[in-house]
């Protein structure tokens, strides 16, 4: 009879085994199973522990095996309030904002760089005039050789805004170049136009925002699609301006800086952030 540690031996490897019928084939296991028997000497009476370690570590090697297999994915998805930096094999570098996917061609880099975005994401494209790396999305294309920008891929809109280097943008109805500091949009309709830069279009990414006599009510709209939080001014503040550049980690140290700056407050109503204060 099966003593206890036999028994407890025996109900792990049931686990593990249940464990893995969802990641391992039929076929895998049993090829498995072989390989630690050929181990064993066959004229061995004893029950080996050994044996049910060997066992163990083989269905745990699958499972481990397995999920790492289904890492290597070329397609890379944030959650609402998820940053994720991205190194590509070909040396460029991509910050993906909160809400976002990107997707790689499953040959990049081979003979071309080219990629998908849906949301918002940071590029510092490594240089390979050989290989342009293209940003598909849903109404155009953007091409570079090398340089870093800013791309908003969203509800049919594509937004570009560059900060080195030049940049091509391309729809159905034509194509724009944009140098540093410019920034330039195609519409749903496929028509490509050019907008005002700013130095907070990519701020997310930097963790910087410059203020040059803005009011309050400018800086709340910044601040509602910047930290995807609702923010109010309270109406007899609302043409009060800043000046200023802040760094920043998150919302509440944006909101210290502009209170303590105009000698207002801010608090938490609900869901709401409140900035309130007498008339400046």
């Amino acid at each position: 009879m099966e003593n206890k540690t036999d028994q407890e031996f025996d109900r792990k490897i049931m686990e593990l085994d249940i464990m893995s019928n969802d990641l391992v084939s039929e076929n895998e296991k049993e090829l498995a199973w072989k390989d630690i028997l050929n181990e064993i000497e066959p004229k061995t009476n004893r029950r080996p522990m050994i044996y049910w370690l060997s066992a163990a570590a083989v269905v745990l090697l699958f499972t481990v095996g397995y999920l790492l297999n289904q890492s290597k994915s070329n397609s890379y998805k944030t959650s609402v309030n998820e940053i994720l930096a991205v190194n590509l094999k070909d040396g460029s570098q991509v910050s993906i904002n909160g809400n976002s996917q990107l997707t790689l061609d499953e040959d990049f880099g081979e003979e071309e760089r080219k990629v998908s975005l849906v949301g918002e994401a940071f590029f510092n494209i490594n240089r390979d005039e050989a290989k342009p790396f293209v940003i598909s999305t849903k109404n155009g294309a953007v091409t570079v050789l090398g340089t870093s920008f800013n791309v908003i891929a969203l509800n049919g809109k594509t937004v570009v805004s560059v900060r080195s280097g030049l940049v091509k943008l391309e729809s159905e109805s034509g194509e724009v170049h944009l140098s540093q500091n410019e920034k330039a949009w195609i519409q749903e309709d496929g028509r490509i136009t050019k907008l005002n830069w700013n130095q907070n279009d990519y701020s997310w990414y930097t963790g910087v925002l410059e203020f040059k006599g803005e009011s309050l009510v400018e800086i709340s709209d910044k601040l509602n699609g910047l930290f995807k939080k609702k923010v109010k001014v309270a109406s007899a503040i609302e043409n009060c301006t800043i000046s200023a550049k802040i760094e920043f980690e998150t919302i509440e140290d944006v909101l210290d800086i502009i209170t303590e700056t105009l000698e207002l407050s801010w608090r938490m109503d609900g869901d709401t952030i409140i900035i309130d204060g007498d008339a400046c």
